[in-house]
């Protein structure tokens, strides 16, 4: 790894057939849509990060423990200030919300300096979006049928230079497995 790495985060990753659903839900939408292998759900935001990061970040992670559950992505939505429709959830889970108060908490204590607005998971589905037509709104059908998605580990990523995206914009550093 170079000493630095530009834009790393720790993140959960849904899994392929959930993203392509997901993904195709929006295909009559206007907007950029984000490739499927880049679709996530950024837990923290860390910035840049050198090679004494990369290692707290790692024994802080190696620590916690991500519970093994199912997500069910139930909602759409969009956000008219920076034009991004995006899928989550209507309800965080409890274990998971305290897996990521932990993670958190843990990376101020080392030091890591990190997002004060509230935190709203999501997977951000198109770029440059434009309003869904009527409010804004989408039905409970445009959200039903999606897969599970079944947590099994949460990853440390960061953004790849341009010159060395053949596949993606991002790149999974480290992974760390959820646990029953």
């Amino acid at each position: 790894m170079e000493a630095e790495v530009r834009r790393a985060f720790l993140a959960l990753w849904p899994p392929a057939a959930l993203a392509s659903t997901l993904l195709e839900r929006c295909a009559g939408l206007a907007g950029r849509p984000v490739p499927a292998q880049d679709l996530h759900l950024t837990l923290a935001y860390l910035g840049d990060l050198d090679d004494a990061g990369r290692d707290a970040v790692s024994r802080i992670a190696a620590r916690l423990v991500l519970p093994a559950l199912d997500l069910q992505p139930d909602r759409l939505a969009w956000w008219p200030h920076n034009r991004i429709l995006w899928a989550g959830l209507k309800a965080w889970p409890e274990p998971l919300a305290r897996f990521h108060s932990e993670l958190l908490r843990s990376l101020m204590a080392a030091g890591f300096s990190l997002e004060k607005r509230p935190f709203v998971p999501h997977l951000t589905l198109l770029k440059q979006a434009a309003r869904p037509s009527g409010d804004g709104t989408f039905s409970a059908r445009e959200v039903a049928g999606l897969p599970l998605w079944p947590l099994d580990s949460f990853c440390l990523a960061a953004s790849l230079p341009a010159g060395e995206r053949l596949a993606g914009r991002y790149t999974i550093l480290e992974r760390w497995p959820a646990v029953q």
